[in-house]
């Protein structure tokens, strides 16, 4: 609760203190600390690989550019807190180095001068991450260090490495070739108060943050911001088939470890 606190009032001095000025260095350093005390909820990983997420709804979107342009402050703070952890990992996609990415993913200076004149052609949360993949491309450019990004999902998208391991399976010489021989453990009674605690949120997310940087993000766009699959393709500009994939590899790594872990809770 302290935490969220901290970040809200962060936030708050941020958009203050942009009000009064055009946005001063002071400013700008302060920006960090209203990131520092958002929560990353779990994602829901025992959802359907074929599900798709409900897209944002338009009126909640248009109140929203309206209070960001008739200067609300908590807008603007929901939004930093909303935004900033998927900004972040869209920007480590094509920087070398987490301290660059966190610089780049403060877009929150364009957002503010720029919302204004933001003519809705897209949705706010597009408009955002355009800014910030621009931002990142051209800083990716400067430090001379920037992968394409097609050659990092081509290298996660075909990763030889099994996303199940393969001696769950039964073998071509055993009955019912390709079958589960060790199907997944029975979460139990009590699977949905697990998933749900907090530890078993912190877990999630940790676990997240060691995924390979386009998995990463795309699952982080799929299963905690919501977005379509649609979406996140032309968002990160990849096929939706890459798509699809990426995200199966990036839940099943989260449902391996939580299998695990929900399986010693039982076991207590």
């Amino acid at each position: 609760m302290t935490a969220d606190l901290n970040a809200r009032e962060a936030a708050g001095g941020v958009f203050a203190r942009s009000r009064r000025s055009a946005m001063p260095s002071a400013a700008i350093q302060a920006i960090p600390a209203a990131h520092a005390g958002a929560r990353m909820a779990a994602p829901p990983p025992l959802a359907s690989e074929g599900a798709e997420p409900i897209a944002d709804a338009g009126s909640d979107e248009t109140d929203s550019v309206a209070a960001l342009r008739a200067g609300d402050e908590q807008a603007f703070v929901e939004l930093v807190e909303r935004l900033y952890r998927p900004l972040l990992g869209v920007a480590m996609i094509y920087l070398p180095s987490r301290e660059i990415a966190e610089e780049v993913a403060q877009t929150w200076i364009a957002v503010l001068q720029g919302i204004a004149g933001f003519q809705e052609r897209s949705s706010l949360r597009s408009w955002i991450f355009g800014i910030l993949t621009n931002k990142a491309k051209t800083r990716g450019r400067r430090e001379r260090r920037m992968l394409p990004l097609s050659m990092l999902v081509r290298a996660e998208a075909s990763d030889e490495e099994a996303a199940v391991d393969p001696r769950r399976f039964a073998g071509r010489d055993e009955p019912w070739p390709g079958h589960w021989k060790t199907p997944p453990a029975s979460w139990g009674s009590e699977a949905e108060q697990i998933v749900l605690a907090h530890e078993t949120q912190e877990l999630v997310a940790s676990i997240i943050e060691t995924l390979p940087p386009v998995q990463r993000v795309v699952v982080t766009l799929r299963d905690i911001e919501g977005w379509a699959s649609s979406d996140v393709a032309r968002q990160l500009e990849i096929t939706p088939g890459n798509e699809r994939v990426l995200l199966h590899r990036a839940r099943t790594r989260i449902r391996a470890v939580l299998e695990e872990y929900i399986r010693d809770a039982n076991d207590v």
